[in-house]
């Protein structure tokens, strides 16, 4: 079952939006931001928005069932980061 609906498609979430959904602060989403560890954004003049669509994949790709393979998945062969 997915959470994707097609007006996912359309609806857009700011900074403060994106950090209420997932209880995180906006400054942490800020500094993912700055580091390339976020969902994808649009830039609208000093705005930054995000497509809910986008977010919803950003979160179901870091969903895991247990942390052997959250560690698996984000060190990756090798055991580089």
């Amino acid at each position: 079952m997915s959470l994707h609906q097609p007006e996912a498609d359309n609806e857009y979430l700011d900074t403060n939006d994106l950090a209420k959904l997932t209880k995180q602060k906006a400054q942490t989403w800020r500094k993912r931001r700055w580091r390339g560890d976020s969902p994808p954004f649009v830039k609208l003049g000093n705005r930054v928005l995000y497509r809910r669509s986008d977010v919803e994949r950003y979160l179901a790709e870091r969903t895991f069932r247990n942390t052997s393979e959250a560690t698996a998945r984000t060190v990756g062969p090798g055991g580089a980061a």
